[in-house]
């Protein structure tokens, strides 16, 4: 109730009053009085405290974080949630981080004028985000990882010729479908500008070379 007023042993300060023993199912930890099932700072036991992801619940921190923003697959989902369950509560709904996600979700792959005026306009949730992508790169490279070709969302309707880039053509592939212009032209090889792109170049180059007649 005031400073330098402390209580004497076994007495807890509950509101500003010393008060000999806890009510209920409370136990003192310390010179407070806590209930171990619910109580986020004296978790099962005294001092045991949840970390800010998680509430106490029935003695156990229980992770409150959760992955449907960021992945349908159920395997992805499962390993973020055991490897990356802080990140993910960093990036909840609602927060800069998830915001600036759905924006840059918007946009087409490859488009980086998009992806920067998203960053440009939700500056605040870019550190979050990456600390994120980081965590599920490490954490959860195989569970995660694109559906389709190099770790793209692209793929051709030849079961063969998909085999054969992934096996021989990804370090061509991937930077041509980061390129804008690269990845028009993989979309449509009559695009303005497939003559002259070097990516795009070197990509056909591996793909007619490994991959002829697939």
């Amino acid at each position: 109730g005031a400073c330098g007023n402390a209580c004497d042993t076994d007495f807890a300060c509950v509101a500003g009053q010393c008060i000999d023993g806890c009510e209920g199912t409370q136990i003192l930890c310390g010179d407070t009085c806590a209930d171990l099932m619910v109580d986020n700072a004296h978790c099962g036991e005294c001092g045991n405290a949840c970390e800010d992801y998680a509430l106490c619940d029935a003695g156990q921190c229980v992770p409150q974080c959760g992955a449907e923003n960021y992945t349908q697959d159920t395997d992805c989902g499962e390993c973020l949630l055991t490897g990356c369950c802080a990140e993910l509560f960093g990036c909840d709904t609602g927060t800069d981080c998830a915001t600036l996600h759905d924006c840059l979700e918007a946009c087409q792959s490859g488009d980086s004028a998009c992806q920067e005026v998203c960053i440009t306009d939700y500056p605040d949730g870019l550190v979050d985000l990456q600390a994120l992508y980081a965590c599920r790169d490490e954490a959860c490279p195989a569970a995660c990882a694109a559906p389709g070709l190099c770790g793209t969302e692209l793929t051709y309707g030849s079961v063969e010729l998909n085999q054969c880039i992934e096996e021989q053509c990804c370090s061509s592939f991937t930077p041509c479908a980061e390129d804008p212009v690269c990845l028009d032209c993989l979309m449509d090889p009559e695009t303005t500008g497939c003559d002259t792109n070097v990516f795009y170049a070197v990509y056909v180059s591996c793909q007619q070379g490994s991959c002829a007649g697939l």
